[in-house]
């Protein structure tokens, strides 16, 4: 593997480890898995990070907020979420792809 490739997977593998630390130690999180590749534990060197969420009750109504049915964009508090690991680079929300659950 190439040393821009290296450097590339270390990064992301980071990226994860501070994404996971961050939701564990996060009351708005029930659970969190990986889906995609790295789910299915097939990741290869360009492979993305597809996370899913469980959002507690009491944060659900701000955090899974849906004001639109897709766009460039997110909501504010989503976005103070996303900015926690740096500076989001493109935000394409498709609400369509979110499965909600209700009791």
């Amino acid at each position: 593997m190439s040393r821009k490739r290296e450097v590339f997977v270390q990064a992301r593998e980071r990226l994860l480890a501070e994404i996971t630390e961050s939701l564990h130690n996060d009351e708005r999180f029930v659970a969190a898995w990986l889906a995609g590749s790295y789910g299915r534990g097939e990741q290869t060197w360009l492979s993305d990070l597809d996370l899913h969420v469980v959002i507690a009750e009491a944060y659900s109504e701000t955090l899974c907020a849906t004001p639109w049915p897709y766009g460039a964009g997110t909501t504010e508090e989503r976005l103070a979420l996303f900015q926690q690991f740096g500076t989001p680079s493109l935000l394409f929300e498709a609400h369509s792809n979110n499965t909600v659950i209700r009791n």
